[in-house]
């Protein structure tokens, strides 16, 4: 049974407002909003809930179906069809419904997950992806296409989808991450670059922000950049990044250290890995 509900006008600003804050990987999905961007079960959770918010005054048509990625060093993902060594999919342990959802102009949809075959879970991590892609109404299709004194002109209407990952995870977690690389560097003797390696190792991935702390030779702390919601999923072991540090006055990079930290987000977050990194000789 569908759950959809008609979003007040001034509610429906506030929750944009909010969901607007938080980064999706992909392109943008136009008036769709999503929250969470992630799904977990772990634990005795057994059920979840994706909502599906449309804050444009059109209707819109969407598909969920399932797909498998897989995570490059860069942070980029890759489709496949067959699990790497050490990967294991999530799609035969949970169901989701509904699969199409139309919503009306300020409507908004819940889609609820729910696992099954649980006692055929072994330890470990599994990990697959919703795949929500827009389509457009039948209505409309016919605008795609006009003809016009003998010559077909034709109109490209993009379609937008993201995806979502759904993880299930049994079992002790023991994963361990270390920043193995770190570079800074001035390009152009102006844009202060910071280069970072993570790598992981363990039985689970791993998800959190990267903030970094400019120590000035006195001791005086100064907030220098960060990067939110960065993931290394299974079995990627490394993942890169670079990082453009704030320029500001207080900050001089020839001298004083800064200190690198990637934690989790979840309350009474785990700190995954620090490292201080030392600007002079």
């Amino acid at each position: 049974m569908k759950t959809k509900y008609l979003i007040p006008e001034k509610l429906l600003s506030g929750l944009f407002l909010y969901l607007s804050l938080i980064p999706f990987a992909g392109h943008g999905q136009g008036n769709l909003m999503l929250f969470p961007k992630r799904i977990v079960f772990e634990g005795q959770k057994r059920t979840e809930q994706l909502l599906l918010v449309n804050s444009s005054d059109d209707t819109a048509n969407y598909i969920i179906s399932l797909i498998e990625f897989r995570m490059k060093e860069d942070g980029s993902m890759e489709k496949l069809n067959i699990p790497d060594s050490g990967q294991q999919f999530a799609d035969s342990f949970f169901r989701f419904f509904p699969r199409h959802v139309v919503l009306g102009p300020k409507e908004t949809q819940t889609v609820k997950l729910q696992l099954t075959k649980n006692n055929q879970l072994k330890a470990g991590e599994y990990r697959s992806h919703l795949y929500i892609r827009s389509e457009k109404q039948e209505e409309t299709a016919g605008e795609n296409r006009t003809k016009k004194d003998s010559n077909i002109s034709i109109s490209i209407i993009p379609i937008f989808g993201f995806s979502i990952p759904v993880i299930i995870r049994v079992g002790e977690y023991n994963t361990k991450v270390e920043v193995s690389e770190s570079r800074f560097e001035l390009v152009n003797d102006t844009v202060p670059i910071l280069r970072l390696k993570f790598t992981r190792n363990g039985n689970m991935s791993c998800y959190g922000d990267i903030k970094v702390n400019y120590i000035s030779p006195k001791g005086k702390r100064i907030e220098a950049g960060e990067i939110n919601g960065v993931a290394i999923y299974t079995p990627t072991a490394a993942r890169q990044l670079q990082l453009e540090l704030n320029h500001n006055k207080g900050i001089d990079y020839r001298l004083g250290n800064l200190e690198i930290t990637y934690a989790e987000k979840a309350p009474g977050k785990t700190v995954f890995a620090t490292k201080t990194l030392l600007l002079h000789d």
